[in-house]
């Protein structure tokens, strides 16, 4: 396993198995031999939610491996850019942060919009969307 999050499963992390697990620049419930591994509280958002995306402080944050991010896995689970600071975070989302403060929307607003394959620009509208990919309005 790499660049994973595995914690406070139940009976345990990896109880039945006939192996040893290994890993790298995990963060692992009762620790884990192996370059980069810790065994500390994520910080999920939400746990109890089904939010296991990472808060500021995560000891998770930016304590992966870009080495182990294959060529096919540059999205995170909620589509977004795999890799936004310099260092891949462990588990299954990228922190982004919080959404900056929303422009207050006077005047004109040149928007532009943009998914995998087309780029369009000059739609004008004081209406704003966050784009949560890019990180922007």
């Amino acid at each position: 396993m790499r660049n994973s999050i595995v914690r406070d499963n139940v009976p345990d992390e990896f109880d039945g198995f006939s192996f040893s697990p290994s890993g790298e620049y995990s963060n692992v419930t009762g620790g884990l031999s192996g370059p980069g591994n810790i065994d500390v509280d994520p910080l999920f958002i939400d746990p109890a939610g089904d939010d296991f995306r990472l808060q500021a402080a995560s000891p998770s944050r930016n304590t992966g491996f870009n080495g182990w991010v294959p060529s096919y896995g540059t999205r995170d689970l909620d589509g977004a850019p795999r890799l936004l600071e310099k260092v891949v975070d462990m588990g299954g989302y990228e922190f982004r942060g919080p959404r900056p403060p929303r422009p207050d929307g006077s005047g004109a607003l040149i928007v532009a919009m943009r998914d995998e394959a087309n780029l369009a620009f000059g739609i004008e509208s004081p209406l704003l969307r966050y784009d949560d990919a890019t990180g922007e309005w």
